[in-house]
């Protein structure tokens, strides 16, 4: 199901590259939403390749983000073209 939250960045996290700040999105937006996710598998999809791989990352803001999510049973997969169709019939 589609999710809402929002967040504004401080100045740390505005200095962050594009990746990082999509990446703490997908972060933000599972703690959010953690009452209805913690138990089930379920798939976070993106038009953002890089994502797919991100969690992979050894740096120790995506480390602490890892183990922050390790609770929850997840992948990150990518979408773009039925996100642009979506999006395109639904603007």
């Amino acid at each position: 199901f589609p999710s809402h939250d929002s967040k504004a960045f401080n100045d740390t996290e505005k200095n962050w590259s594009v990746i990082e700040k999509e990446g703490f999105a997908i972060f933000f937006a599972i703690r959010q939403l953690s009452h209805f996710l913690l138990g089930y598998p379920f798939i976070v999809e993106t038009d953002h390749k890089n994502l797919t791989s991100m969690f992979k990352s050894e740096t120790p803001k995506v480390v602490r983000w890892k183990l922050a999510l390790s609770e929850f049973d997840f992948i990150v997969r990518h979408r773009i073209l039925e996100l642009l169709l979506l999006y395109r019939l639904n603007p």
